[in-house]
């Protein structure tokens, strides 16, 4: 595994001396190696407007991309690419909600992140 760090950290501090010496300045998330927050997906009743975590849970899809919203503070998260998403999410003893053409842009250091409530149903 000899030079394998530096093959992963030279581009790294490229890329945040690129995003620094522009106009736009670039915050370096927490964890490097973890994909930016794409879509935030808040998840409420919809008579009431209770935040229906942590029962909740979703997929979501970009082109041939797929993978699972993650748990995010109050919210479930996608953590993708910038593209057209579409949205599933259930919650025990709700109707599943799901949402398409949900569209991120590409910003200058990652996807610009968008926010979208989930508004369930009971069946």
């Amino acid at each position: 595994m000899n030079g394998t760090p530096g093959a992963v950290l030279l581009p790294l501090l490229a890329l945040a001396a690129a995003c620094q010496e522009g106009p736009v300045q670039c915050a370096m998330p927490m964890d490097v190696f973890a994909p930016p927050v794409a879509l935030q997906v808040a998840v409420v009743d919809s008579a009431t407007g209770q935040s229906l975590l942590p029962g909740a849970r979703g997929r979501w899809i970009v082109g041939a991309e797929t993978d699972s919203l993650r748990h995010w503070g109050s919210t479930l998260a996608a953590l993708g690419p910038a593209g057209r998403y579409t949205v599933a999410v259930e919650a025990p003893g709700y109707r599943a909600w799901a949402r398409s053409d949900i569209r991120v842009r590409a910003g200058e250091c990652g996807p610009e992140m968008r926010e979208v409530t989930a508004r369930m149903q009971r069946e």
